[in-house]
């Protein structure tokens, strides 16, 4: 193959890579081995590079958001609102297989394999801006 292809996935009509929650004292490197086999399935083997993002997203909130009531247990005092969020890009390869999102937990609708080139052209340009320059051509 010439040119390095990205996935990308399909929730409620708008393009993205895979994303999730990080758990409670989860890495980064598992997060996104989990992310992956929520949204793309067992069929799909694959290896996570390294145990570093190659880039991030800072989103802040226009308005302050309060915390989900199911995401801690019940605290005294409550916690903080959340004020934005930071979103992680994991490099992963993909060795054999295929995405499958027949059972995937993540309600995602569909997915693509994209070139760079092709990617500015289906994603949110907050999110295009964050990870443009970490996304190689080969």
């Amino acid at each position: 193959m010439e040119r390095t292809l990205y996935l990308l996935v399909q929730k409620n009509g708008a393009w993205a890579f895979p994303s999730s929650r990080l758990g409670a004292k989860e890495s980064l490197h598992t997060a996104a081995e989990r992310t992956l086999i929520q949204s793309a399935g067992f069929n799909m083997n694959t290896w996570i590079v390294g145990n570093w993002p190659v880039g991030h997203q800072i989103l802040n909130y226009p308005q302050p958001r309060s915390q989900p009531p199911s995401s801690y247990p019940s605290t005294n005092p409550p916690l903080p609102p959340i004020l934005g969020q930071k979103t992680f890009f994991m490099k992963a390869r993909l060795l054999a297989g295929q995405a499958d999102l027949k059972n995937n937990s993540l309600d995602l609708q569909d997915f693509k394999w994209l070139a760079k080139e092709e990617i500015q052209r289906v994603l949110d340009a907050r999110e295009w801006n964050a990870v443009k320059g970490c996304l190689s051509e080969r």
